[in-house]
């Protein structure tokens, strides 16, 4: 649960949840009548240290719309006084029966110190506490309120108290942004959608109707087709360019975007605008305030994950053979629905294996014993104790379809890998380029926008947006999960469209975003690799890349695997092995690695890492305090579970040392 949970100390728990981040609360005053005479808010000199407020749910609704504590419309009393109080009190959490919060009262707490003698409405990022109870526990519920002030605009409720549709936000925020737009030089405007119930495979709640657009001809062919292949790359290439010119600047409003769709799909109902990322692309203060909220530790990670790059350029640029390519593409395929933890486990146990196999793909020579034989190198491979058993269905697919189609060669006799390698090591070449050709050299490979776009993304190209779960919901929907009701529009050629239509809004924007967070060196591809992390509350910097640099490199002598000595982190926070490693060791075998609160490293076998875990969940075992919400409300936050506060380190640090080894190599 989001929020901190109260404990009998009288100490509020913090999950690391919180979304406040130091941001300041979004202030909407209105002239609506509140009261006889000046509205006003009494907070009185007082010796105690807090003052309270009890309250209902329309004032709660009224501060995240506002952003202010103020008196409500039509005032107090029958003679509708325009004054709202506090009172005080000696405990931030009242208990008593008359100040508690129940089900049905909210508890407002402010400083005494910072709060008496206000006579003004109060700012809601002035308050310590918003106290509530959900479920028979006691939270503080003001994160959640700051939060959703600021995002107000997008996810305003609509008449039934239901959160806005995608649809109603994009319309909502078509109407606030001001000054000249390209949407509005159309002459069209964004309206609700049809009461069809799908269009588009998409729900209404996700759609927008474009009016004053005109679909051309029947409106039953697309200007984009839905899929790109061989046969009809040339002509929707010269399509997606005529596209970009005619929308330069798809995030310059909600019109402009959806406009775009309408012109892609050639028809007036499309699916609705990224709210989100419209709303703070036109708002670089906003948009700058919350991406400061990155952790040093996160800022840490990309700048590792990033730093790869540079052994990619060089290594393409030294000429590696399109090996190098056929293992960014394994990897790259490996991570499919998967999180870093088994994607690049499963990595680590293939790579040597599948160099071969590549070899003979890029060779042209690919017959189907090769696919038989894949298929039964692969769980021979994976161990049954790896993280990178979840993987096995993604690499059974790369052998079976990625290298098997790939293999086929031209007219001269050059395999689509090949020119696939050749493409990504030129320098010339754009990532939308790369993406627009790769469709021409095969069809229903396995690795589409997303995958490939990561790919590109990693081998050092800094000019490519990632549309993943964590991306897609954060641009549409400002976090919010939408992504399983969406994420088909993303795919095929009218998909990629969005991909270039953010990459070429975003481009001249992200100078201007880094600049006002006090940070240099940002792009495109910085922007989604840091943001990820942001919004996921994960930190992952993807280690096993320099391996399949490595891996990607035969010819290079080595004193050892490629893969040996590369661990792997589990990242979630929200996961109990956060921070453990797994790593393949140089003579064989594996093992899983685990750290002390000093540092010490112990190393695990598989059975005993699961053992103790299970030790430290149970009671007795003196680790978790009575109130532990559990490990999955870390989902988002930014600290793990074990630096909650009440676990108690020393005694996790004791088991550590009981179950496992110390790590002497």
């Amino acid at each position: 649960m989001l929020g901190e949970i109260f404990q009998p100390a009288g100490t509020p728990r913090s999950l690391g949840a919180a979304a406040s981040g130091g941001q300041p609360a979004i202030i909407r005053p209105d002239d609506v009548y509140r009261g006889e005479g000046t509205p006003r808010i009494t907070v009185r000199q007082t010796d105690q240290p807090f003052v309270i407020r009890g309250t209902q749910q329309s004032q709660i609704d009224d501060m995240i719309q506002s952003g202010l504590v103020r008196p409500k419309p039509g005032g107090y009393g029958a003679n509708n006084s325009p004054q709202l109080y506090f009172g005080e009190s000696s405990e931030v959490l009242p208990t008593s029966i008359f100040a508690r919060p129940t089900e049905d009262r909210f508890v407002l707490v402010g400083d005494s110190d910072k709060l008496a003698g206000t006579e003004g409405p109060i700012p809601i990022d002035q308050l310590r506490h918003v106290w509530a109870v959900r479920d028979g526990e006691t939270v503080d519920i003001l994160p959640e309120i700051l939060r959703a002030n600021r995002e107000f605009d997008q996810a305003v409720p609509n008449a039934t108290g239901a959160p806005r549709s995608l649809g109603e936000r994009a319309i909502a925020l078509s109407s606030r942004l001001a000054g000249i737009r390209q949407g509005a030089a159309r002459n069209i405007s964004l309206a609700p959608p049809s009461e069809e119930s799908m269009v588009g495979q998409l729900a209404p709640q996700y759609r927008v109707r474009v009016e004053g657009f005109t679909p051309v001809g029947t409106g039953r062919q697309s200007f984009i087709p839905r899929k790109l292949t061989p046969n009809n790359s040339q002509t929707t290439i010269g399509r997606m360019s005529e596209l970009a010119q005619e929308y330069p600047d798809p995030l310059s409003s909600p019109e402009s975007y959806a406009g775009m769709m309408a012109r892609v799909r050639n028809e007036a109902e499309v699916p609705a605008p990224p709210s989100w990322m419209i709303e703070n692309a036109n708002n670089m203060e906003e948009w700058s305030s919350w991406f400061s909220g990155l952790t040093p530790d996160q800022i840490r990670a990309a700048d590792e994950g990033l730093a790869v790059q540079d052994s990619f350029r060089t290594a393409y640029q030294n000429g590696a053979g399109p090996e190098l390519t056929g293992q960014l593409m394994l990897w790259s395929i490996l991570s499919r629905m998967l999180s870093a933890f088994p994607h690049e486990s499963g990595f680590l146990e293939l790579a040597e294996n599948a160099t071969p196999f590549i070899q003979r793909a890029a060779r042209g020579e690919w017959t189907d014993a090769d696919t038989k034989a894949w298929l039964e190198m692969v769980p021979r491979t994976i161990p049954k104790d790896s993280p990178g058993q979840s993987a096995t269905s993604n690499a059974n697919a790369f052998g079976k379809t990625f290298l098997r189609k790939m293999a086929a060669t031209d007219e001269n006799g050059r395999s689509a890998l090949l020119r696939l390698h050749e493409m990504i090591a030129d320098p010339n070449m754009s990532s939308a380029e790369i993406r627009r050709q790769y469709y021409g050299l095969a069809e229903d490979t396995g690795i589409a926008n997303k995958i490939l776009s990561f790919a590109l993304l990693v081998s050092g190209r800094n000019d490519v947006v990632v549309l993943d779960r964590i991306q897609i919901n954060r641009m549409w929907a400002g976090g919010d999960k939408v992504y399983d009701d969406i994420m088909g529009q993303f795919e095929g050629a009218q998909g990629l469209a969005q991909y270039e239509a953010l990459e070429r809004s975003l481009a001249p924007r992200i100078e201007d975003l880094y600049r006002m967070s006090g940070r240099e060196g940002g792009s495109v591809g910085r922007y989604h690799w840091e943001s990820w992390v942001l919004s996921s509350g994960q930190v992952v910097s993807h280690p096993t890349l320099e391996s399949v640099v490595r891996a990607g490199t035969p010819n290079i002598p080595r004193n050892a695997p490629p893969t040996s000595g590369t661990p792997v982190m589990e990242g979630r926070f929200h996961r109990w092995n956060y921070g453990v490693r797994y790593e393949r060791m140089p003579g064989g075998g594996n093992r899983y690695v685990y750290e002390t609160s000093a540092g010490e490293p112990y190393q695990f076998t598989k059975a005993e890492l699961d053992a103790m875990f299970k030790e430290v969940q149970k009671k007795k075992s003196g680790v978790l305090p009575p109130d532990f919400p559990g490990v999955s409300s870390f989902e988002g936050g930014n600290i793990p579970w074990y630096q909650y506060e009440g676990v108690n380190r020393e005694r996790l640090d004791e088991i550590i040392r009981q179950s496992g080894k110390p790590v002497t190599e």
